[in-house]
């Protein structure tokens, strides 16, 4: 079996979780943490909403801070916005209009995997994309192309996500999808946009990374059980 997990850790092992007073009290301490990107989480969850993402500077009221030690804040904002991230953050509930409300205590129990500085580069870059997808999409609500464009790459971070934790599950049913998506990054032409690229490989019916992202939606419900376990 491929080692694409790690080693799996709690996120207190790789991150600082902190409260609004917390984080302003570690920005007292130490300046240079006005600088330093982390996770921001709003304490206010809306399934299907990208209810947080990588922040720089004051803590937004309403919110939850988690403090990377060593790894990418994009990596840890990929694995707390994906599907199994809401799975976790909802409590298993997975009505699409679902609503709950988080808080340090139940960040600081979230599962995270340690992986390779490769991979760990791949799910960022991912996550780049759909923040920035998200920004746009917000920006450019009346054009259908850019809310496909985030809906896409949202797919993809979550197809990802579920490939990680669930990666027996998606090794025995031969479905790839991390490894397709570091090979649409290694293919990447110097003087081409990553996320035109990103568009064609998830839009083109002849993309590997496309076919295998089908291929797992079908396991979609498999998936979610077996992270329940």
């Amino acid at each position: 079996m491929a080692d694409l997990q790690g080693v799996k850790r709690n996120i207190t092992d790789m991150a600082i979780v902190c409260t609004e007073k917390q984080f302003a009290d570690l920005c007292a301490k130490d300046s240079a943490m006005l600088t330093k990107e982390y996770v921001r989480l709003d304490a206010k969850q809306v399934r299907g909403e990208l209810c947080g993402g990588v922040a720089v500077g004051a803590l937004k009221p309403g919110s939850v801070a988690v403090v990377t030690k060593g790894c990418s804040a994009h990596y840890l904002a990929f694995l707390l916005c994906s599907l199994p991230g809401q799975l976790f953050l909802f409590g298993q509930k997975f009505n699409v209009l679902a609503k709950t409300t988080i808080n340090k205590k139940i960040v600081s129990t979230f599962t995270v995997f340690d992986v390779g500085k490769e991979s760990e580069r791949a799910y960022e870059t991912a996550e780049v994309l759909k923040e920035t997808a998200y920004v746009q999409y917000l920006d450019h609500k009346e054009d259908l192309n850019y809310e496909r464009l985030y809906r896409l790459i949202s797919d993809l971070c979550d197809m990802l996500a579920l490939e990680l934790y669930a990666h027996p599950l998606f090794e025995e049913k031969g479905i790839f999808i991390l490894e397709n998506w570091k090979a649409v990054l290694v293919q990447q032409d110097q003087e081409e946009k990553i996320i035109i690229k990103a568009l064609m490989a998830l839009s083109d019916s002849k993309s590997p990374l496309r076919n295998e992202i089908m291929k797992a939606h079908i396991l979609v419900q498999d998936v979610n059980d077996y992270i329940k376990r």
